[in-house]
């Protein structure tokens, strides 16, 4: 379930750790990113995402908006007192206030987990993205 990788982009090895508490989802989600090549935790709480961030090198996280434990918003103000990581917010709603409140609270990037499973062919890019930017834009402390 773990993969290597090594970006066309330079950013190395990347691990990314998707936070989703619907185990079908987290599969696939999980599977996307492994054959894109990215190492993958898996994690189904905010909270427990929250405790590992820093210990396990995390370089990009996917979280879901709704977790039984807290909402995407509450998820990223913890994470932001903290921690630069990008995040990539990821709903089941298309909802244009959801998706300002994940940007305000500093979300990197917003998925729809759209019928079709389209999302997840954008997923793949979204985290590289995230690398990319995080690696050009290093926060304070990671320079």
């Amino acid at each position: 379930m773990v993969a290597k990788m090594t970006s066309e982009a330079g950013a190395g090895r990347a691990t990314v750790l998707v936070v989703e508490d619907e185990p079908s989802v987290a599969m696939l989600e999980t599977e996307v990113l492994e054959r894109a090549g990215f190492e993958v935790e898996q994690v189904s709480l905010g909270r427990r995402a929250l405790e590992i961030i820093e210990p396990k090198g995390i370089e990009v996280v996917v979280a879901d908006f709704t977790m039984p434990d807290m909402t995407g918003a509450d998820f990223l103000t913890e994470l932001r007192r903290s921690s630069q990581v990008p995040v990539i917010a990821v709903t089941g709603h298309s909802n244009p206030e959801v998706e300002a409140l994940m940007r305000e609270a500093g979300a990197f990037e917003f998925l729809v987990k759209d019928p079709g499973l389209k999302f997840l062919d954008e997923l793949p890019k979204a985290v590289a993205a995230a690398i990319t930017t995080s690696s050009e834009n290093p926060s304070p402390g990671q320079a």
